[in-house]
């Protein structure tokens, strides 16, 4: 958003431009900024966010990980993944059926099994708000990957305030992403004193009532009807944005491309795949199936007994 004017900027033509100018509504006349430039404003900006890699002898991850995990996938969670994992089972041997007598696999049943697959891993939103945390953590821990930490701070920030020059004045982050920051700083004392003191101005409410929950408190305070209010719009994308590597892995395959594009989706699958969020997404589910792999040998030993 330009800062004076309050006008939006939205991408046309390799530039960012007044929203109302390029629907004719602007008489401001604002610039249009290269995106180039813009992204690579960002990048310099994004690293002004980095974790020392110095915190702890490099323990702090391994702390604030198990303060994030600890308890957040909740028991009674469990009788629900597993319907899903068997409707998602039933699905695959549908497709498994289809491949050996018809030689293909039909749109439809990859489409539910995206969608089936997304419902196993959203349980709740504890699930999406703890992988948040972790993933987040992990970007800012790796500056050398300094295009995926700008990703991942563009999409904890909720507006982004630039001058005419396209410069960052200030930033508006979503209510989770304020949380996320707050947290670092009580594990690292001084970390938004030294945002600020580098030109970092955010302008988040600092008596919001979710800065003094613990963490599994303050992930069950955004339940319910309060969801939205964690990230937005990207609770609600943030899933199918991650799983869409099934279309980038699998739509080739179903529409006959030449094996060179089938080559191709597998790249930018493996690049979705490396995103800090669904990398925390996938170790959770992988713990989490542990749990319930041993809840229900447990459960079936009651039943034999």
């Amino acid at each position: 958003m330009f800062i004076e004017s309050s006008h939006y900027l939205r991408l046309s033509d390799r530039n960012y431009r007044c929203d109302l100018d390029c629907r004719g509504k602007c008489k401001k006349k604002e610039p249009q900024l290269n995106k180039e430039n813009m992204e690579r404003n960002f990048i310099r900006y994004t690293k002004k966010f980095i974790i020392p890699d110095n915190i702890d002898d490099g323990s702090f991850m391994i702390r604030i990980t198990k303060d994030t995990m600890h308890e957040i996938i909740e028991g009674n969670d469990w009788d629900e993944m597993v319907r899903s994992s068997d409707r998602l089972e039933d699905t695959l041997e549908v497709i498994k059926s289809d491949v050996k007598e018809f030689n293909k696999i039909e749109k439809n049943d990859i489409e539910t099994y995206k969608n089936q697959y997304s419902e196993v891993n959203t349980v709740n939103h504890r699930l999406l708000l703890t992988c948040t945390i972790t993933g987040v953590l992990k970007s800012f821990t790796e500056p050398e990957n300094e295009t995926q930490m700008a990703k991942d701070l563009s999409y904890l920030c909720k507006r982004i305030y630039i001058d005419n020059s396209g410069k960052i004045k200030k930033i508006l982050l979503e209510r989770w992403s304020w949380y996320i920051i707050n947290l670092i700083n009580k594990k690292i004392p001084g970390y938004l004193k030294n945002l600020e003191k580098n030109g970092v101005k955010i302008i988040n409410d600092n008596n919001d009532e979710i800065l003094s929950l613990d963490i599994k408190e303050a992930v069950n305070y955004f339940s319910g009807d309060k969801f939205e209010e964690a990230l937005h719009s990207n609770t609600i994308s943030t899933f199918y944005n991650l799983f869409s590597l099934f279309k980038t892995l699998i739509d080739p395959v179903v529409s006959g491309k030449s094996s060179s594009e089938q080559k191709e989706g597998i790249i930018k699958g493996f690049e979705q795949m490396n995103n800090p969020i669904f990398m925390s997404l996938m170790q959770v589910m992988q713990v989490s199936g542990i749990k319930l792999k041993k809840k229900i040998e447990k459960n079936n030993e009651k039943n034999i007994l």
